[in-house]
């Protein structure tokens, strides 16, 4: 039975072609920056075999372009990482607005709000103390969703760096997805095109998740 005619109505047109757009204007503009940049390291190379052969002095570029390949790298991570805080920001407004109208239906006390930690976290919780069960039913699915919060709150709380506690959960993540994700040294995690578009159907399965909660609510 649908406790909430309305919430329904909502999950149900809330699909991810926002997300797709705005994943694919990330990537053309990485494209266009790598256009650049390809430009910038060709006029260089041509500068200094000509100041070489006037000078006679050796000129090495490799630093410049390497520094210019860095910030490269740099600026698409701050684009990725837009949009992974972005969809999680979506997906924790979704659950706040179950735990509230979950509550006034059920005329409960407490709130969401009231739970310990915040964000996606707290909502979690009151979910599940509330119903007495996960509200993602699905075990994969919670494990990629964990696994996904982790790699959020790193984002958000640490530049990316990676609680030792969570490394081997990540690391298991990898070893079954190697082309999505990468850990660089000191527990870094470097975002890619393919962890975006990861997200996206995270997304959709979460939502989904959350429909069929209301299904089962009574």
């Amino acid at each position: 039975m649908r406790w909430d005619d309305e919430l329904f109505e909502v999950l149900a047109d809330r699909d991810s072609s926002y997300f797709k757009e705005y994943l694919q204007l990330i990537k053309s503009k990485i494209d266009e920056h790598q256009k650049t940049l390809k430009e910038i390291e060709k006029n260089i190379l041509e500068q200094s075999k000509s100041r070489d052969e006037k000078t006679g002095y050796e000129y090495d570029p490799n630093e410049y372009l390497a520094d210019i390949g860095y910030e490269q790298y740099e600026l698409e991570q701050v684009m990725y990482k837009s949009f992974v805080v972005s969809v999680f920001i979506s997906m924790e407004a979704l659950a706040a607005d179950i735990c509230q109208r979950l509550q006034r239906n059920r005329q409960e006390i407490f709130g969401y709000k009231d739970m310990p930690r915040s964000g996606i976290d707290r909502s979690i919780k009151y979910l599940k103390k509330l119903l007495d069960k996960h509200p993602i039913a699905d075990e994969d699915l919670r494990k990629r969703f964990d696994v996904a919060r982790k790699i959020r709150n790193a984002l958000v709380h640490a530049d990316g760096v990676i609680k030792k506690e969570d490394i081997p959960n990540i690391e298991e993540f990898i070893k079954q997805h190697p082309e999505v994700l990468t850990v660089e040294s000191l527990r870094r995690i470097s975002l890619t095109h393919a962890y975006a578009e990861s997200l996206i159907s995270l997304y959709d399965e979460f939502t989904t998740a959350l429909q069929e909660l209301l299904y089962s609510v009574k």
